[in-house]
């Protein structure tokens, strides 16, 4: 199946930060809104993630935190910080 975006879903970049090797994923219409990931192939899944609400997969906190920072869902934020909290809680 794929996805297509509707009208008004959120829509990320990515790009190659100009002061390191990291990738920057970030909202075009808000820039306060990004995040950077050292590997490309990492910010593209969190770009992914991010646009279709999906649970990420990983136990780092610190990626989790990401998808977090890119998001304007709050019900997605909601989902992703139970996460963080049930991860936390098993340390």
């Amino acid at each position: 199946m794929i996805w297509k975006p509707k009208e008004g879903d959120l829509l990320l970049k990515v790009k190659k930060s100009r002061f390191d090797d990291s990738y920057i994923v970030y909202n075009p219409t808000n820039f306060e809104k990004h995040t950077h990931i050292q590997k490309l192939e990492i910010a593209y899944v969190v770009k992914r993630n991010v646009e279709r609400n999906l649970l990420p997969k990983t136990n780092s906190i610190w990626l989790l935190e990401s998808h977090i920072r890119v998001s304007d869902d709050e019900d997605y934020i909601e989902m992703v910080q139970s996460k963080i909290d049930s991860l936390r809680w098993t340390l």
